[in-house]
């Protein structure tokens, strides 16, 4: 979300197994997350 996620949501998601990932100072605007995460992933496991 724009605002980032609250407490509670980063615990819950903690709890059901999300490892969170930082991406240190880049903030990436949903359009641009949608094509740079699954180009990421390709190429890490390629």
């Amino acid at each position: 979300p724009e605002g980032g996620f609250t407490e509670a949501e980063l615990n819950s998601a903690s709890e059901k197994g999300w490892v969170p990932v930082n991406f240190g100072t880049t903030h990436l605007r949903a359009e641009t997350a949608a094509v740079i995460l699954p180009s990421l992933v390709i190429y890490h496991w390629s």
